[in-house]
């Protein structure tokens, strides 16, 4: 089962500056003439292409047969067998992390490593990744 992230609304805003400084930036550049201003307007555009709208767009998370898929942005997912998660607990924690909230769930593996996800529906995610976690 697929559980797609939450979004808090305030990344919302976020999101539609960078394109919108990437605009300012290039109506200045065309304007005024200036190759530096073009060149960081592009630099915007590559950063929005390449990091934020594929977090925006990709951030989820898949509970399979044997393992719990985390999805953000265009990087390798991360794969969390069941069998290795140890505790399952609701968080706020602000840490960068696979979350687009800050209505997080803190999932504790391998001994020593935590990720903290944001998906939506989070009682429902808990209840599901805790049964087939077996906690």
């Amino acid at each position: 089962m697929k559980f797609k992230s939450k979004v808090d609304w305030w990344m919302y805003p976020v999101w539609l500056a960078a394109p919108l400084i990437t605009l300012w930036l290039l109506v200045s550049g065309i304007m005024y003439g200036g190759i530096e201003i073009l060149v960081f307007a592009l630099v915007f555009v590559l950063f929005d292409a390449l990091l934020i709208l594929p977090m925006f767009l990709n951030t989820n998370y898949t509970l399979g047969d044997t393992e719990l898929v985390i999805k953000s942005g265009l990087g390798k997912p991360l794969i969390v067998p069941y069998d290795s998660i140890f505790s399952i607990l609701e968080s706020t924690n602000r840490l960068a992390s696979a979350a687009l909230s800050s209505d997080r769930v803190e999932i504790r593996y391998d001994e020593h490593r935590v990720i903290y996800i944001s998906p939506q529906k989070k009682k429902d995610f808990i209840k599901l990744l805790s049964a087939k976690a077996e906690l």
